[in-house]
């Protein structure tokens, strides 16, 4: 009896899956006028995604091979020897760059490095709304790099809008911790990206605060008025202080009745709930806020080991406020800014 075998070539031909212009994911797919149905490399799992504003292009990364990617072998690194492939993924990478090419075959995708990004490319499963706005990120720092500013600011735009409509949940600290780190750079590289850059960190910043766990509830001990800090020196210490949630009312300071300032205020040990409190000028130690609105308009500022509990934020765009926004998100414990 003659033993016939057949192979065909669905495993040889694979394809790229990107969401405007960064490459989200390796898989099979097939598109039709308004969307693409997409498979992951071992055919276990489909998806559908919308055209615009994903898209793909025809390939064989399903081998999973550093040469599909436009890499070579130089002694026991990978360098880039083929931009037209490697280009896609990494904008910014010349001929003899050194990249980091990994098959992480336990959780199913491809980790190409270059300095300091990354790019996950998942193809065991449909990428996760975290590893798109991830493989954006790193995409526009490529286009960045090169210039290429409008580039970077269209694929922003949509991690902007993600970071915004996505649960909180779908967000790891780590995750927060580490696209903050891009997007400052961003804003380092090109400062025509600033704003596009700011507006997502301060969505970071609150979505930082969303993943810790509220205190336990305590009976307020004080309620103050709306008229702000003015005038005389002021402390508060271990008190709870409760404002209606999204109350204009907070802790600020304001002029007294002879127009200076107040010169030392301190708050500690203190829970305060809901309110609008602007940071500038006050001595902060282990406090939290809980459900407020957090402003800084770049002042001098004491910042010891304070927590931000489901809390937006409101920070000026300016490397004084970069550092406030960085110890919401990173939890440094401790921030001075002088004068």
């Amino acid at each position: 009896m003659a033993l016939i075998l057949v192979f065909t070539d669905q495993r040889l031909i694979a394809d790229t899956l990107y969401k405007k212009k960064a490459a989200v994911a390796i898989g099979f797919g097939s598109t039709s006028k308004s969307k693409i149905d997409w498979e992951d490399c071992s055919h276990g799992s489909k998806e559908k995604y919308k055209k615009p504003p994903y898209s793909m292009s025809k390939g064989d990364n399903c081998e999973l091979r550093a040469a599909q990617f436009g890499l070579g072998v130089l002694g026991q690194l990978y360098v880039a020897t083929d931009l037209k492939k490697l280009s896609p993924y990494l904008p910014d990478a010349t001929l003899g760059n050194v990249v980091g090419f990994e098959n992480d075959a336990g959780a199913g995708f491809i980790l190409l490095t270059f300095g300091p990004r990354t790019l996950r490319l998942p193809y065991a499963a449909p990428p996760k709304q975290d590893q798109v706005i991830w493989n954006e990120l790193s995409v526009a720092e490529g286009f960045a790099n090169t210039n290429q500013v409008q580039q970077a600011k269209d694929l922003l735009d949509d991690p902007d809008q993600g970071l915004r409509t996505a649960p909180a949940s779908s967000f790891s600290a780590a995750f927060d911790i580490d696209a903050s780190v891009s997007l400052f750079r961003l804003k380092a590289t090109s400062p025509g990206l600033s704003g596009i850059s700011h507006s997502s960190l301060l969505q970071l910043a609150y979505l930082r605060s969303a993943l810790e766990k509220e205190p336990e509830g305590r009976n307020p001990t004080a309620e103050p008025g709306c008229g702000g800090i003015g005038g005389e020196d002021f402390t508060i210490t271990n008190a709870v202080v409760r404002f209606t949630l999204s109350s204009p009312c907070g802790f600020a300071l304001v002029p007294g009745p002879d127009g200076k300032m107040p010169a030392r205020v301190f708050i500690g040990n203190t829970l305060i709930q809901g309110g609008t409190h602007v940071l500038d000028g006050i001595a902060w130690d282990h406090d939290t806020f809980v459900g407020a609105r957090i402003q800084y308009r770049g002042g001098s500022i004491s910042l010891g080991r304070v927590r931000f509990v489901n809390c937006t934020f409101d920070v000026i765009d300016t490397p004084r406020g970069d550092q406030v926004i960085d110890l919401a998100i990173s939890q440094v414990p401790h921030l001075e800014i002088g004068e």
